[in-house]
This record gives C-alpha cells, structure tokens and sequence, in this order.
C-alpha cells in the first residue's frame, strides 16, 4: 500500500528497503506512543478485544464492549446483531501463508507488540 501511494503522492524516490524501514520504524514509536498514553485513558472510554476471541464468541464480547463503555441499547440491537451474525455464518477468515522473512521481521522489530498482547507469531 505505501509503495503505490508513494507512487502517487512522492515528492522524491525511495527504495523499498526505506520504505520497509520507514514502517518498520513508524510501527515501533506509533505503539510505544499508544502503550504509554492508553493508561490515561478512561476505563469506560477505551476497550481492547482480541479478533480470535471476537470470532468465537461475538455476542459476548459485544456486550462487553456496550458494557464497558456504558453505551446504551444492547438489547434493543441484539436482535439486529443476531440477523446480521446469522447472515454471516457461512464467512470464513482468509488463511494467509506468510513469508518466513516477515515473520523474522516482525519477531526482531515488533514482538514487544506480540509479547504485549499474548498473541503467538505464526510458524
């Protein structure tokens, strides 16, 4: 994506190893920011939801988030949410295989976002 933008919209040329290293780099300080700043957040202003845990049980973890940031109407939407979850059913997730380099890259750069939030790199 950022190298067709920059197609578009670049004022000079960069190769894609600056590139890569630009979103290497604008990653680490975009997440080191939000880690630090998210603990001013207010508890019912901000909630976190692991996509896995979304998927597996999306009605629980929907009310969750209405409960945690006290928004109104669950259970006048539910029902909506449930025809929309029905129409979905057959959905499967995309299966992506990930080239062993990426993974290295994100392991060496990016784990502190991994290890942060319990999530497995991929094999």
């Amino acid at each position: 994506m950022r190298t067709r933008v920059l197609d578009k919209l670049a004022l000079q040329d960069a190769s894609e190893a600056e590139i890569e290293q630009q979103v290497l780099s604008n990653y680490i300080r975009l997440m080191n920011s939000f880690f630090e700043q998210k603990e001013q957040i207010q508890k019912d202003r901000f909630v976190e939801v692991k996509y896995e845990d979304l998927i597996a049980d999306p009605m629980k973890h929907i009310q969750h988030i209405y409960e945690t940031l006290q928004i109104p109407g669950f259970e006048t939407a539910m029902p909506e949410m449930m025809k929309y979850l029905t129409r979905q059913s057959e959905y499967k997730t995309n299966i992506y295989s990930i080239d062993e380099r990426i993974v290295q890259h994100v392991n060496k750069n990016w784990k502190f976002t991994l290890d942060r939030w319990r999530y497995t790199p991929p094999k």
